[in-house]
């Protein structure tokens, strides 16, 4: 991936056999991976990524495989521990060393792990009131500094300059993103948003079924940077209703200064129900590694991602 690519959008496995796969897997293996603690549910992700690993990895030819210092479930155990603790790979002090480790997580996106492990805890979370969920939703960004990174960074001068990387988030009532996006850190975000909204869904949220249904309509709110009328006409294409903030720079027309506050009123009426995504982005924050962009790869930052991702709507199952 180039350094002057636009951006990317994380989309998940589209093709049909990974969408088959999700299901067989929940069909299968649920009973394994779901438990209760203090009457709340909870999956186990130790248990659930060794899974995808044996079934989403290679085959190997038996006949050449040399003896196995490590087991797998060391190398996820390791990795699950250097996200939530640790900074950089070779300063990780455990059973596995670091430099084993990173190869390791390479491999694990090059095989869909950390998608396919997202999609499942989403599908498991909107299994329940999914509409109900779905009825506002908010979209944002972050920004995050870029240390290391190779690819798909820019220069933000709302961040003093600095280089680094713009995480956008669609979420739900509750929080939970079910849209995620990487952009560079100097591009906008209505322009980033129109893109992510085309394709980049972990979960199909069927805004055209229940856009007539004032009671599960979906509503996607956003600030000022979202007031485009290109993104306000994908949106309702889409069958959404969207709620922004206004920017009334440089507009003097009498009529069209009414329209905007007729809208900014509207906007403030519904502006706390935003704080959701807010904390999203401040729980990706107290994770080490999405801090900052210290991977080299954008595969390798989107995988470490969608892992936290994973932890956070974890918490909010049951």
């Amino acid at each position: 991936m180039s350094k002057n690519k636009k951006f990317v959008v994380i989309k998940p496995p589209l093709r049909v056999k990974y969408k088959k796969f999700c299901k067989h897997i929940r069909d299968r293996h649920r009973k394994n991976y779901i438990y209760y603690e203090n009457d709340k549910l909870k999956i186990n992700i130790h248990f659930l990524m060794n899974l995808l690993i044996e079934k989403l990895k290679p085959p190997i030819n038996q006949a050449y495989v040399r003896h196995k210092k490590y087991k797998e479930s060391d190398f996820v155990d390791a990795i699950i521990d250097v996200i939530q603790n640790n900074t950089y790979w070779n300063r990780y002090k455990g059973l596995v060393p670091g430099k084993y480790l990173n190869r390791k997580h390479n491999d694990y996106c090059k095989w869909n792990v950390y998608e396919c492990l997202y999609r499942i805890i989403l599908k498991e979370y909107y299994s329940t009131d999914k509409y109900a969920k779905l009825h506002y939703q908010s979209i944002d960004s972050t920004f995050v500094t870029n240390l290391y990174g190779s690819e798909l960074y820019g220069r933000n001068v709302k961040y003093k300059s600095k280089n680094g990387i713009n995480v956008s988030l669609i979420t739900d009532a509750l929080g939970v993103p079910n849209s995620v996006a990487l952009a560079p850190g100097n591009r906008h975000d209505s322009v980033v948003a129109k893109e992510q909204l085309e394709s980049s869904f972990f979960v199909d949220p069927n805004t055209k079924k229940v856009r007539n249904n004032n009671k599960y309509s979906q509503k996607m709110l956003g600030d000022a940077a979202y007031h485009d009328n290109d993104l306000y006409a994908k949106l309702i294409k889409k069958g959404y209703t969207p709620i922004t903030d206004v920017n009334k720079r440089k507009t003097k027309d009498k009529d069209k200064i009414k329209q905007l506050n007729k809208m900014k009123r509207k906007y403030l009426k519904n502006s706390f129900k935003r704080i959701v995504i807010e904390n999203c982005n401040a729980w990706i924050k107290k994770f080490p590694k999405i801090s900052r962009v210290i991977e080299k790869t954008t595969r390798s930052f989107n995988g470490l991602l969608l892992l936290s991702l994973t932890h956070i709507v974890n918490n909010k199952l049951g």
